[in-house]
């Protein structure tokens, strides 16, 4: 009875903590003149935190480390077995894994970006709640176009943990988003602990990287496909140069007929 009266009094602490800042962040905006676009996207960032407890990690304070460790290794499961880099790990790599994931939990606002199309990559992302845009960027129109949409379960950016890479899209919160970081330094660390899985690991990149492009290639390797729409573009360049040909030689005669 003891932990559970102390599980409230710490609820009711974070939401009175939570209102006072609120408070202290509506005077600041206020007396400095934020741009009212901007205060009104902070405020429904701490309004997003207080209601759904995304810094519950404050409630588990009197948790002792051990039952710390499972309720961490509880609430991410889900999203580590859906990835198949995960799934057929250990359950000791897998605990220590969420330990180092409870740690770097990312909230995002509607729109705000995460990386850019060309940016380093040096971390792995897992969707614990809301949904993420994978975009990229038309740079005729400067519009971002949707690829897919990752949801709550989801992850992405797996290639980044185990090699220094340049994103080929971009991503950004299409909700409110609450995702879990990986670390490329993190990961190191970890295979360090369990050197037996890092070639496991790399393997499963390499196949989800194949599987990924099979879409665009076709059962001779993409070469018929690519060696017919070379053709049909030489093709049409040769129409063209001869409209082109014809068009001047009429022309020419125009003349000459006014000429003479």
């Amino acid at each position: 009875m003891g932990s559970i009266a102390s599980l409230l009094t710490a609820t009711d602490s974070h939401a009175a903590q939570m209102k006072r800042k609120r408070e202290r962040m509506c005077r600041f905006m206020r007396d400095n003149k934020v741009p009212t676009f901007l205060s009104d996207k902070i405020l429904q960032y701490y309004s997003y935190l207080w209601e759904s407890n995304s810094n519950s990690i404050e409630l588990w304070a009197d948790l002792s480390t051990s039952l710390k460790t499972s309720l961490n290794a509880a609430v991410l499961k889900r999203c580590l077995h859906r990835c198949p880099l995960f799934n057929k790990l250990s359950s000791q790599f897998i605990v220590s894994l969420s330990s180092v994931l409870a740690e770097n939990l990312l909230v995002l606002v509607p729109g705000e970006i995460l990386f850019n199309e060309g940016d380093g990559g040096a971390a792995m992302y897992f969707v614990s709640r809301g949904e993420i845009t994978i975009f990229r960027k038309n740079y005729v129109s400067g519009d971002h176009v949707q690829i897919t949409k990752i949801g709550s379960g989801g992850f992405f950016g797996e290639v980044a943990i185990v090699k220094q890479t340049v994103r080929a899209a971009g991503a950004k919160a299409a909700t409110f988003c609450e995702i879990y970081v990986l670390e490329n330094t993190d990961m190191k660390k970890l295979l360090g602990r369990y050197p037996k899985f890092k070639e496991t690991i790399a393997e499963h990149i390499e196949l989800m990287t194949k599987q990924r492009r099979l879409p665009k290639e076709t059962s001779d390797g993409g070469r018929r496909t690519l060696f017919t729409r070379k053709k049909s573009i030489r093709k049409m360049k040769s129409i063209r140069r001869m409209s082109t040909f014809r068009g001047n030689e009429k022309h020419t005669e125009s003349i000459r007929r006014m000429s003479t």
